[in-house]
């Protein structure tokens, strides 16, 4: 799997570390890292995310991260985070930018992969996955 990260000057030189992401991203992968495919991961801005969010989802708001798969193979998506929510979030729980940008990569995958978070079982199935994941980094 070919691993790439676009718009990285938007995050801090303090969390730039492209290397992490993409072992996050491989982590959360799983065996679908050793198939063909591209995983992009997307920097972003809240105005560019907002216009991502409104178009695709119908939301009209900034959000942390926006997964959206490949329909052709091979696979596998593009994962989009916003670094202005991702600072914030990091902030209200009290860790890095780092921390948070690793954690909104690996629950993107995890959405690619086919977890959901939309029901209160499946959230749970979910999160308990990735804080997994986030202990093998």
């Amino acid at each position: 799997m070919k691993i790439s990260a676009f718009k990285t000057g938007l995050v801090p030189a303090s969390a730039r570390k492209t290397v992490k992401f993409r072992l996050a991203a491989k982590i959360a992968l799983g065996k679908a890292s050793q198939e063909k495919g591209n995983l992009n991961i997307i920097f972003m801005n809240s105005r560019e995310m907002r216009s991502l969010n409104k178009e695709f989802l119908g939301h009209d708001y900034d959000t942390d991260v926006i997964s959206f798969p490949y329909d052709e193979k091979p696979a596998f998506g593009d994962v989009f985070i916003s670094v202005a929510q991702a600072r914030r979030q990091a902030s209200e729980m009290g860790h890095s930018l780092l921390r948070e940008i690793l954690t909104l990569i690996v629950h993107g995958v995890l959405h690619l992969r086919g977890y959901r978070d939309d029901k209160p079982a499946l959230k749970k199935k979910m999160f308990k996955e990735q804080d997994r994941l986030l202990n093998l980094l």
